[in-house]
């Protein structure tokens, strides 16, 4: 009485009758036919008893058979369930979202048991999915967790029977994680378009391109080594918005002032320039707040320098021959070659000419050992000039004494057409 019944069924022997609340009841004979053959008083069931097995169901259709009952009940409906918690996320970032399964008449369903399909299709026509769980909470609700590593767009789609869910196939964008410095990479390059105070301009030409991280690098003092770092995540995903400033190059240990850029593809350019012969340490570090761990791209390159040419101003003359000599004597002066940076370096026969004019004949200066010597027959004042590369370097005023014997004729050398007045 009262409990608002909605739907009977009768058949020969039991009656079935479901209740506004959604409670069945049942009573009348049993299903078991010796009973009924026997028409046992005590096996008939007067009193309405509560059926378990369809506790909390929908039902829409209910029949009664001689020994059995059937139950049609409301079951989930994959265009009526949704989905909750899928959104843009970095690569290896755990999503958590929700289904809620509903049926036919968009009613949320109270109870578990249904099976529900994930799948994450990259844009590049791949299935990538690093990790993807659906837990059944048992009250129509499920709980799903994803993880994708690869950067790119994604659809995701979540399913029931086959069937797509509300709003399913999601369409995602997996931007990259954290950068992850030991997986980054490190080229160097020793010529690079630049401008005249040797800030970068462009990248690189294949012609350019020199081994990717070599541990071996030879530069002449003065020259820029050039590098390109492309940063990438622990999966390897490009990170293309990398502040140039977040690089740091040290050179044994110590800060080196760069020239860098960022290139539309994300690389980073830099230059660096040692003036200093030696063989160094090389090092690139990326520094960000989101760095755990090494900071270090790459490893350590060792840096060979070597001086550059000659610079005629850096160098230095010195000796006797520049003020005095003895005709018919051997008098000598050395010159202490510099490159552009104050680094000692070799000349080469033909970068120096020494002339010593004054005399009956315009007399060369010649390279013997580490020293420039000449001969002069005669005495009185003479002037030596020595230039490097055909730059002047120097003029002197040699006093030139008379000797004991006269100069060999084999010492002269006459100047002729490479000689100017």
């Amino acid at each position: 009485d009262g409990c608002g019944v909605v739907m009977v069924a009768c058949s020969q022997g039991q009656c079935l009758a479901v209740t506004k609340d959604g409670d069945i009841f049942a009573w009348g004979l049993p299903g078991n036919e010796a009973d009924m053959v026997a028409l046992n008083p005590a096996a008939i069931q007067s009193t309405p008893t509560r059926l378990r097995i369809l506790a909390k169901r929908k039902l829409v259709r209910l029949e009664c058979g001689r020994k059995h009952y059937c139950a049609v009940v409301m079951g989930t409906h994959a265009l009526h369930c949704t989905v909750d918690g899928i959104q843009d996320c970095r690569a290896s970032e755990r999503i958590k979202f929700q289904i809620t399964a509903r049926d036919l008449q968009d009613e949320p369903r109270p109870q578990g048991g249904d099976v529900f399909h994930f799948v994450a299709v990259h844009q590049s026509g791949r299935s990538v999915l690093d990790c993807a769980e659906i837990y059944d909470e048992m009250d129509g609700h499920y709980t799903g967790h994803y993880v994708l590593v690869k950067s790119g767009e994604y659809s995701l789609a979540v399913t029931y029977g086959g069937v797509h869910l509300q709003g399913s196939p999601f369409h995602v964008q997996v931007a990259p994680g954290p950068p992850h410095p030991p997986s980054c990479t490190l080229e160097t390059w020793t010529t690079f378009s630049a401008d005249d105070d040797g800030v970068l301009t462009s990248a690189p030409t294949g012609e350019e391109k020199r081994d990717a991280a070599p541990d071996q690098v030879t530069v002449a003092a003065g020259d820029a080594l050039y590098f390109t770092v492309t940063i990438v995540d622990k999966y390897r995903n490009r990170i293309e918005d990398v502040d140039a400033s977040t690089l740091v190059f040290k050179v044994d240990g110590t800060k080196q002032e760069t020239s860098t850029f960022r290139q539309d593809d994300g690389d980073l350019y830099a230059s660096v320039t040692l003036s200093q012969t030696g063989t160094f340490k090389l090092q690139v570090f990326y520094t960000d707040a989101e760095v755990v761990g090494s900071a270090e791209i790459g490893s350590a390159i060792t840096v060979h320098v070597v001086a550059g040419g000659g610079c005629p101003s850096k160098c230095i003359l010195s000796g006797d021959g520049l003020e005095k000599a003895t005709a018919g004597e051997t008098s000598a002066f050395s010159i202490q070659a510099m490159d552009s940076h104050g680094n000692p370096c070799a000349l080469t026969k033909g970068q120096v000419k020494a002339v010593l004019v004054g005399g009956a004949k315009p007399l060369r200066c010649r390279k013997k050992g580490d020293q420039w010597v000449f001969t002069p027959s005669t005495s009185g004042t003479f002037e030596l000039t020595v230039s490097i590369d055909d730059v002047p370097v120097g003029s002197f005023k040699v006093q030139v004494a008379a000797g004991t014997q006269p100069a060999a004729e084999s010492e002269a050398e006459e100047e002729g057409e490479a000689l100017t007045a």
